[in-house]
């Protein structure tokens, strides 16, 4: 848990930086970056695109044939990626709204992306996804 609060604070505080990245303690690093444009006005869209890429490992399917399929189709790791955004945000409050979208994502994703069972559940999930887009429609 302890590695856990460590990254947290490493993402929160990396506030004036466009982008960095920070590694959980599953393995998976994540990347940030952080945009400003101009909106209207004094006024600008924020937005902090949050990804890593996880890889894909035999582990994860029921056979080497499954893995194979899927490497294939997939390629060698599934991208996961997060943008949180705001608009018609005003210059002055630019880098506490940077602040306010990490600390959402830390609310409410960060535990689950850097748990140990995250990489195999969204590689399972992205293979469902690509399985149900694959089969016919009746």
């Amino acid at each position: 848990m302890a590695d856990n609060i460590d990254t947290a604070s490493q993402l929160s505080e990396n506030v004036r930086q466009s982008s960095y990245s920070v590694a959980l303690v599953n393995g998976l690093v994540l990347r940030v970056r952080k945009s400003v444009n101009h909106y209207f006005g004094g006024y600008y869209y924020v937005n902090v695109l949050i990804n890593c890429d996880v890889p894909l490992e035999t582990s994860f399917f029921e056979s080497e044939n499954e893995y194979v399929e899927f490497s294939e189709r997939l390629g060698n790791s599934v991208l996961f990626e997060m943008i949180l955004d705001k608009m018609a945000v005003p210059e002055h409050d630019i880098y506490s709204v940077q602040n306010e979208l990490i600390e959402k994502f830390m609310a409410t994703t960060f535990k689950y992306v850097s748990s140990p069972r995250f990489p195999r559940a969204f590689v399972r999930r992205e293979a469902d996804k690509l399985m149900k887009r694959s089969r016919p429609r009746v």
